[in-house]
């Protein structure tokens, strides 16, 4: 019997996956630091939940495309603490 060759889950070759990666990296930092400032935070009623929208968007990246972003959001995180 021969064995199967799985297919490759990516069509992008490794220099563009890291691209992709990179890239999304970089647009991260600057959109979770608006999204970390005071103002943005969306306040209910008193009593109620308000939603925070960094950690929306945290929440999505890292289930939508990979765990390992906990690192990046780690570093965001302490950017956006020391500058706000």
């Amino acid at each position: 019997m021969n064995p199967k060759v799985l297919a490759p889950t990516s069509s992008l070759g490794p220099i563009q996956l890291f691209l992709r990666h990179a890239v999304l990296s970089v647009c991260l930092v600057p959109i979770y630091l608006l999204l970390y400032r005071p103002d943005v935070i969306f306040l209910t009623r008193l009593g109620f939940g308000a939603w925070y929208s960094a950690t929306g968007l945290v929440l999505a990246l890292m289930l939508g495309i990979s765990p390992w972003y906990v690192f990046l959001v780690c570093v965001s995180d302490s950017l956006a603490g020391t500058l706000f």
